[in-house]
């Protein structure tokens, strides 16, 4: 059945038009079957409150004699409601179609958010909106002209937020596409090629008048409020993000919830923590770089040692390190041990790597040496000699490459 306590200034046409046009704020009706496919995994009925994809704004969400509905189309004779599994043989002739409220009543709020920035935007700015996305988390509209200035973005909150304040209804009118193509008063993107019949209006009163056919709450207060959220440049226009009625309340408690922790982590107030965030990414970039200077020095030792090891396979493990110092210390390997192959591994954080190196005149090839030593780990790796280097989802493997390697070098 159609929803409880709705507001009853949206005007109703006469069927055919869908219920999802009529009222969005019916939640659920009965509807006749028109037609099922022969699978039974598809079904178009004679109305749905299911708003199909258009106009920058997704499908609902629901469900369709308590299945799923995973997909709905636009054709000709109405929707097809495909469905997540087959509708049963024994299925009535009328149906309940159910609409996801909380997702649908989100997309009511951001879309009537978007026509009302559209509206100032062009009223106030004179920059026309050229295509719009409702988002899952945040909304965005792009507009004609060079980018928006902080002013810009700071008049358009507070103009748009006013006009929130001022409860203005949100009307739906119908009228002939013969009058719509007369009138001039209409802002509007244009029709598709396809439309036929009477054109859908959607007015905010005093602001706006435009042809669309989503659905959309009945007074700018059901808003609560609009945040915009910020800008980038694009394609010789400005992409202005936002976020609007519950999505705007959640994202804010998502980020006092972020703030709190970074106080308890950062032991600071809320106004230090950008500066203390500063500080400690600096202090950890300046550790970053004594551990490299350190991890260089000891792949150089580790060089000078290994040109004394009489053998010409030379292995060894580390623990607490990674790719970056198996690279380091390959790289010095290659340049500074002549004759001599190296296989070494190191584990860190629950992740392996592992390298295999030739040595100047050492007779073999890190590529063909480092296949073995991947299928042998189990591993995925890659490399042009000197250097083969790879990851392994552990090192359970490591006696059985370093005995394949011995065989290979006959040592």
């Amino acid at each position: 059945m159609a929803g409880t306590d709705r507001p009853t200034t949206q005007a109703e046409p006469s069927a055919p038009t869908p219920r999802y046009e009529i009222d969005s704020y019916a939640r659920s009706i009965r509807s006749r079957v028109v037609e099922v496919a022969d699978d039974r995994e598809w079904v178009i009925l004679e109305d749905t409150v299911l708003y199909p994809e258009g106009g920058g704004q997704p499908s609902d969400h629901g469900s369709l004699a308590g299945i799923p509905v995973s997909e709905l189309t636009r054709t000709q004779v109405g929707v097809r409601h495909s469905l997540s599994r087959p509708l049963p043989p024994d299925a009535d002739d009328q149906v309940e179609v159910t609409v996801d409220w909380p997702r649908r009543f989100d997309h009511m709020q951001q879309h009537t958010a978007q026509h009302l920035l559209t509206a100032v935007a062009q009223g106030r700015l004179g920059r026309p909106t050229t295509s719009f996305h409702l988002g899952s988390s945040v909304s965005d509209i792009e507009l004609d002209g060079p980018a928006l200035t902080g002013r810009d973005l700071a008049q358009l909150e507070d103009e748009v937020n006013q006009a929130v304040r001022e409860a203005r209804a949100v009307n739906v009118h119908r009228i002939s596409r013969e009058d719509y193509d007369d009138r001039s008063d209409i802002r509007t993107r244009g029709l598709p090629d396809h439309h036929l019949g009477e054109v859908r209006l959607i007015e905010i009163e005093g602001l706006d008048l435009t042809a669309c056919g989503g659905t959309h709450v009945a007074s700018t207060a059901e808003l609560e409020g609009v945040k915009l959220l910020g800008t980038e440049k694009m394609r010789g226009g400005a992409r202005l993000y936002w976020a609007a009625g519950s999505r705007m309340r959640r994202r804010l408690g998502d980020h006092e919830t972020r703030v709190e922790a970074l106080r308890s982590a950062l032991g600071v107030p809320t106004d230090e923590l950008v500066e203390t965030a500063c500080q400690r990414l600096e202090q950890l970039k300046e550790v970053q770089r004594e551990v490299r200077i350190l991890e260089e020095e000891l792949a150089d030792a580790l060089v000078s040692a290994f040109r004394l090891d009489p053998g010409r396979l030379v292995s060894q493990h580390f623990e607490r390190r990674g790719a970056a110092f198996l690279k380091t210390l390959a790289s010095r390997f290659a340049d500074g041990v002549a004759g001599k192959v190296g296989f070494f591994t190191a584990s860190a954080g629950g992740t392996a790597a592992f390298v295999v190196v030739t040595g100047a005149g050492s007779g073999f090839s890190a590529a063909e040496l480092g296949a073995g030593v991947a299928s042998a780990l189990d591993a995925r790796g890659g490399g042009r000699d000197p250097v083969f280097q790879g990851k392994a989802p552990d090192l359970d493997g490591r006696d059985a490459a370093w005995a394949l390697l011995d065989r290979t070098l006959g040592t």
